[in-house]
């Protein structure tokens, strides 16, 4: 079983009286409650912090999720997490030429479905007896693909969800590269060495997975080419992928602008109704959830199942049944990355009582993609 999506669920709890929020100038890391963090001039209240890199900070707070430089915290938090300038490569200055045009952005699309979607967050779903997205993911001939014995599920659930909204905004069907977005968050969750801490960086053959946060927050950041250009390579480790040329990381970061948005919900049902405004606006869910042994899932359908300890899966949401329009008794499709042969054709079926036990984490992306120019 892939060891891939363990995410550890933290509490939003403020520090105890008295306790300053930078009190001792200790390392800091994962798991760390702060009671108050300010960033670009925004102010977190009740932080705890997820994961760290050379560049960014991911932590909960109280008004939800976030990911900020770390340059734009103030010194104290730089010097605790970690941070060195020299780390930090920033985008070239280049000096315009003389007398020359404001070069204006490029005009682009977006979902419009998505701005009706945050609004409807939060409001009771209008249940229909079945929603199913399969059919056009094999019109789009976005097939069911295989992660193979690497842990990246949350990888493919991700670029699944990335392809179908990408083909559905622009109408041109594209294959995104897997093994540049393992590269890509690879990169941002290296660990660095913390001054002060015990040992250095963990071992570079390890083959770990990743969190579904982790992996958005590097598409955001690093972006994604098609595949063509970076294809996958099975049977290394994840480890022995290399760096892209420069030119790769440019193309796909212009590619289009990804922005992600985790799925609110303070309780497991409040999550699985707003998954089902968002499947009812045609738009797939990538989800992490506990995840059973492998011989209780011969036919691909999580119902009553005990998930193994630490052993965590993501999935792509494509769809749900309700037949009697109750969302407790509602079955949720799903896509899978274990190839053709596993489950029906690739996919599975989650039931809301198991989701209800066992969701951990869940996203939506609204994207925007360059507009073509006409006849194109």
């Amino acid at each position: 079983m892939h060891r891939a999506l363990a995410i550890l669920v933290l509490s939003c709890a403020a520090l105890p009286a008295g306790a300053s929020a930078a009190a001792a100038a200790a390392p800091a890391g994962p798991g760390l409650r702060i009671e108050t963090l300010t960033a670009a001039g925004v102010v977190y209240h009740q932080v705890v912090i997820r994961s760290v890199n050379a560049h960014t900070v991911v932590f909960l707070h109280a008004g939800g999720l976030a990911s900020v430089p770390l340059r734009s915290l103030p010194p104290e938090w730089q010097a605790r997490l970690g941070y060195r300038p020299e780390d930090d490569v920033a985008a070239p200055v280049v000096a315009p030429a003389a007398a020359a045009a404001p070069v204006r952005p490029p005009p682009v699309r977006k979902d419009v479905r998505f701005d009706d979607l945050l609004r409807r967050f939060g409001q009771p779903a209008a249940l229909q007896a079945e929603v199913d997205l399969r059919p056009k993911f094999f019109q789009l001939e976005l097939g069911v693909k295989n992660q193979g014995r690497r842990p990246s599920c949350a990888i493919f659930a991700v670029v699944s969800a990335l392809e179908y909204q990408n083909a559905d905004l622009t109408g041109k069907v594209e294959k995104f590269s897997e093994e540049y977005l393992i590269w890509a968050t690879r990169r941002s969750v290296r660990r660095v060495p913390v001054p002060g801490s015990p040992g250095g960086e963990s071992a570079e053959d390890a083959d770990e997975g990743f969190t579904l946060e982790e992996v958005v927050a590097a598409l955001r950041a690093y972006g994604i080419p098609l595949q063509a250009t970076m294809p996958d390579t099975f049977g290394r480790k994840i480890s022995a992928i290399e760096d892209p040329p420069p030119a790769v990381v440019d193309e796909a970061r212009r590619h289009q602008q990804v922005f992600v948005h985790p799925v609110p919900g303070r309780d497991a049902a409040t999550r699985l109704n707003n998954i089902v405004q968002a499947l009812n606006a045609g738009i797939p869910v990538a989800v992490g959830m506990a995840w059973p042994n492998y011989r209780s899932l011969r036919n691909g359908f999580l119902d009553r199942q005990r998930p193994q300890s630490g052993v965590g899966h993501a999935v792509t949401l494509v769809g749900y049944r309700a037949p009697d329009g109750r969302l407790e008794t509602a079955d949720f499709i799903f896509k899978n990355s274990y190839g053709v042969d596993w489950g029906q054709g690739g996919y599975g079926v989650a039931s809301y009582r198991y989701l209800q036990e066992n969701l951990q984490d869940a996203v939506v992306m609204e994207l925007q993609a360059a507009a073509r120019p006409p006849g194109s």
